[in-house]
């Protein structure tokens, strides 16, 4: 995925040719309100900036410090953030796959990653991240966007440049062996 590259599908109803005029002027803002708010969720994870977190998410756990710290301690930052947005079953909801590339302390070249997010909107339209429970009809809808065509070849390709990382650098195929827990040495 390119770096300034930034892909939108929203699910939509179109009633005419005015009407659609508008709603495609409400996605793209939407797009980048979502991929702005992304942008800071990886800056405060990167910063374990609580206040940022507590800020821009809801969630059924209250984010801990001295965790988020551990859990990122071998994160240097987090590059080339970049979202495909897809509607979520209810108005105002979204279905966010995040790529993003991991750069680690102490090795020269970033991981490529894919991740998902779910989003919501406030009363004045402003979008959050929602890591409560995700279940019954909502997750039947995730799953199923999820295996879709689109999101397949997005992972498949993410995991394709991850691949060619892992070869490109041996300190980085080293790392990810004892993060994942692999314990036999890749065969080429």
């Amino acid at each position: 995925m390119a770096e300034t590259e930034t892909i939108a599908i929203i699910s939509q109803t179109t009633v005419g040719e005015t009407e659609a005029t508008e709603l495609e002027t409400v996605e793209a803002q939407t797009q980048e309100q979502i991929t702005e708010l992304v942008k800071r969720y990886f800056q405060a994870l990167a910063d374990c900036d609580i206040e940022t977190l507590n800020n821009i998410c809801e969630t059924t756990e209250a984010f801990d410090a001295d965790t988020l710290t551990q859990q990122t301690s071998y994160i240097e930052n987090y590059q080339n953030v970049d979202c495909v947005v897809i509607g979520g079953l209810v108005e105002g909801t979204y279905i966010v796959y995040v790529y993003y590339q991991m750069k680690f302390q102490y090795i020269d070249t970033p991981a490529p990653a894919l991740g998902q997010l779910y989003v919501k909107t406030d009363i004045d339209g402003l979008p959050y991240i929602y890591m409560g429970i995700i279940d019954g009809e909502l997750s039947a809808y995730i799953a199923e966007v999820t295996a879709g065509e689109q999101i397949c070849a997005l992972a498949e390709e993410v995991n394709g440049e991850l691949e060619q990382a892992r070869r490109s650098d041996t300190k980085l195929d080293a790392f990810i062996r004892v993060l994942t827990g692999e314990t036999e040495t890749k065969k080429e």
